[in-house]
Formats: structure tokens, C-alpha cells, sequence
């Protein structure tokens, strides 16, 4: 089998804790928010379509804040960005302002009127809307776009659970795969409907090593839960059950950003790609 660099990719995601598509998928977040703080602060496309977007959603907005903070200790990049758009939210803000003021203008002119007047007056031009409603927020104040990062880790899970799926076909990826955690439920989902569509042998061997893992896991969660029993307590804690419980919620929910090692870059130097390619 050729080893291309999205192969290599997961070959290094199947090594570290964890569902790889998972991994790979905040990696490719991480990436760009790097290399946003890094050297793209300023860069005119990267604006634009932040200004458009209004930032970063929720968790990606606070995730540039932390990261920066604990990479540089300052916050000159995120608030060189965000200063921006608070700028561009004042003055939607101002503008908004005013066209209420314009709308409770027209609202207390037509309350001189009589109920009957106005209600002849609107069916008559067909616009009750223009009368009553209020006026739409400005451009400012909404998202025109979604939030880069997100869109960023879409398109990498979209290609890395493709290229699971391809590389599963061939047995040396297969050993690779089954020496890892394994997907979580909800990639472990996208792959089989992909598998089952490209090749129903790939999507038997997902579900086969799928199952194997659950119930080695299942197991080490029973035993968590029965060493917590009185008559049990003094038993040794092993450490895959003390972790039992925290790995059953990233299977079924996916992995969460940064708790189990942080997401490293996907691969190394050429020393390493060279160590993969030969074994």
C-alpha cells in the first residue's frame, strides 16, 4: 500500500488515545488558529470572511483565546481581531438605533389614527408589515457566514474518515486500526454508511473490531463500578477502570478537545515518516 501523507496521518492518530477522526478533526482547528495568531492576524482574505462571520463560534472563539494566552502569555492577536468587529458592532448598533427611533416615530403617528383608518389603509397597499414591524437588524449585528474553524474541521473529518474507509481495505492499515481505540460512535456511524456503500467487507470489519473494543471496555467499566461496592473497596484500581467511564462517554459522544493529551500536529518530521513507511 502507498503511504500518502493522509495516511500518515492516521497512522499517527492511531497511536495516540482516542478516536483518530476525533483527533485529526481538533488537530485541523488547531492548526489554523496557530497560524491565524502566527502570521495571518492581519492578512486581508482571513479578515474578510472573520468580519463576515462575526469571529469564531462559541467554543473555537474561547479555544483562540486560550490558546494564545498560554502560547504567547498576551492577547495582542485576538484582540486585534475582535477590536475590529467590536467597531463594526457599534456601528450596527447605532444603526439599528436609529431605525427604531424611526419605527417609534411611524408607530406614534399611526396611533392618531382611528383602528378602522388604519386597518382600511393597510389592506388597501397590502403592507401591514411595513407599518407594525420592526425594522430588520443590521449587518453588524448578524453572521453572514459560518465560523471558519468549524468549517475547517468539517471538511477534515469529511476526507480522513474517507480515507479510513479506502485504507481499511488493505491489511496493513487494518493491523494499524485494530491497534488503536477506534472510532467513536458517531464516526464510527459516517464510516459504516460509507463502507457499506464502497465496500460492505470494510464496513464488517469496522463493526467486528468496533465490537471487540466495546466489550473489552464494557468489561472494564463493570469492574469500575463493582470495585466502588463495600465489600469490594480494597481490590486494586486498574488504571484502564479508573478510566473506563470517561472513555464509555467519548465513545458514545465523541471525543472532547484536549482531555485525554493534548492534540498534537498529525505528523513529525521526516525521521518519522520514514519509520512509518517501513513498518
Amino acid at each position: 500500500m502507498d503511504v500518502d501523507l493522509i495516511t500518515l496521518e492516521l497512522k499517527l492518530a492511531f497511536e495516540k488515545p482516542g478516536c483518530p477522526i476525533c483527533r485529526l478533526r481538533h488537530t485541523a482547528g488547531q492548526r489554523y488558529l496557530r497560524s491565524l495568531l502566527w502570521e495571518n492576524v492581519n492578512d486581508g482574505g482571513t479578515r474578510v470572511h472573520l468580519v463576515r462571520a462575526l469571529g469564531f463560534c462559541y467554543a473555537h472563539a474561547w479555544q483562540l483565546q486560550q490558546m494564545e494566552k498560554s502560547m504567547w502569555h498576551d492577547g495582542l492577536g485576538t484582540g486585534i481581531i475582535y477590536e475590529d468587529l467590536a467597531t463594526r458592532a457599534l456601528a450596527g448598533l447605532k444603526a439599528y438605533m436609529r431605525t427604531q427611533d424611526r419605527a417609534m416615530a411611524r408607530r406614534r403617528r399611526w396611533r392618531r389614527w382611528r383602528k378602522w383608518i388604519a386597518t382600511a389603509l393597510c389592506r388597501w397597499f397590502s403592507q401591514p408589515a411595513s407599518l407594525t414591524s420592526d425594522p430588520p437588524l443590521p449587518p453588524g449585528l448578524i453572521p453572514r457566514d459560518r465560523c471558519r474553524v468549524c468549517e475547517l474541521e468539517e471538511n477534515s473529518e469529511e476526507t480522513h474518515v474517507a480515507w479510513l474507509v479506502k485504507g481499511c481495505a488493505e491489511p496493513r492499515f487494518q493491523r494499524w486500526y485494530q491497534a488503536s481505540d477506534g472510532l467513536c460512535l458517531p464516526h464510527l456511524r459516517r464510516a459504516l454508511a460509507l463502507a457499506e456503500r464502497e465496500d460492505p467487507a470494510v464496513a464488517l470489519f469496522l463493526a467486528r473490531t468496533c465490537q471487540e473494543k466495546l466489550a473489552r471496555l464494557t468489561m472494564q467499566l463493570r469492574e469500575y463500578i463493582r470495585k466502588h461496592a463495600w465489600e469490594y473497596r480494597d481490590e486494586p484500581k486498574l488504571p484502564e477502570e479508573q478510566s473506563s467511564w470517561v472513555r464509555t462517554v467519548a465513545f458514545f459522544a465523541g471525543e472532547r478537545r484536549e482531555t485525554r493529551g493534548e492534540m498534537q500536529e498529525p505528523f513529525g518530521n521526516e525521521s518519522w515518516a520514514k519509520e512509518v513507511i517501513e513498518t
